[in-house]
């Protein structure tokens, strides 16, 4: 699913024996593989890139996704 994207997967190893682990979905977090509440302001932050972009040349229907800013098109 992450092809062409220039998205590679992280290698994670449990640090320690722990009950409950959270595992960031959004992939924005500073601290990989774990959450660190990012997401929570990625709406103004994603707008500010899109708009700084220096890839906006390729952000058509046909990428998927802009590795630059995190630009994706309307499906």
């Amino acid at each position: 699913s992450h092809k062409g994207t220039g998205i590679k997967p992280i290698r994670w190893v449990v640090p320690e024996s722990q009950i409950l682990y959270q595992i960031c979905n959004c992939k924005y977090t500073n601290n990989p593989p774990y959450c660190d509440a990012t997401h929570i302001y990625l709406p103004t932050e994603v707008l500010d890139r899109k708009a700084t972009c220096k890839n906006k040349s390729f952000h058509t229907d046909t990428c998927k996704l802009c590795t630059q800013c995190g630009w994706v098109p309307d499906f």
